[in-house]
């Protein structure tokens, strides 16, 4: 009886530290909050070529080309902030999309994790029209598969130099 106790216990014990490290608020902002590049992406389960470089700030993203002529996007004036949760399960990165006075229009609420010196963040294909101040979502990915049934997007950043072409 005592050995059919214990057992759950080492897979509990097991599956605890299987986990992602812990990351405190501010260590979570500060390795996000730079440039990266796109190394792998894979929408509703299919690989798509990665093409850009993002520099990530708490006032939204900047992304530009990452071959050929150097072209910025998301610089077409709309205002956007990203909002980090580090003590979530996941951890939460949500892309808010603003208007010309400071209103949320939209949000994109996604999950991120590290492993060694890359970002993987999934998001899902649609955005939020409604503000949720709790950071719950029907359609935040709960997990980082991209497959056709969930629509997500998972992308794998590592670091790079703002506007790096390599």
């Amino acid at each position: 009886m005592n050995l059919s106790l214990s057992l759950p216990l080492v897979v509990i014990g097991c599956c605890i530290q299987a986990a992602e490290p812990a990351m405190t608020q501010k260590e979570a902002e500060s390795s996000i909050f730079r440039s990266w590049r796109e190394v792998s992406v894979e929408h509703r389960g299919k690989a798509v070529k990665a093409l850009y470089g993002v520099q990530f700030s708490k006032t939204g993203t900047e992304a530009w080309l990452l071959k050929g002529e150097l072209s910025v996007s998301g610089n077409d004036g709309t205002k956007g902030k990203i909002v980090v949760d580090a003590s979530s399960t996941p951890k939460r990165i949500d892309f808010l999309s603003l208007d010309k006075d400071g209103k949320v229009k939209s949000v994109k609420p996604c999950i991120f994790r590290f492993e060694k010196q890359r970002l993987t963040i999934c998001e899902p294909d649609t955005a939020s029209n409604t503000h949720h101040n709790d950071g719950n979502y029907d359609i935040r990915p709960i997990g980082f598969k991209s497959d056709d049934t969930n629509n997500y997007r998972v992308t794998v950043y590592e670091p790079c130099t703002y506007m790096s072409q390599d």
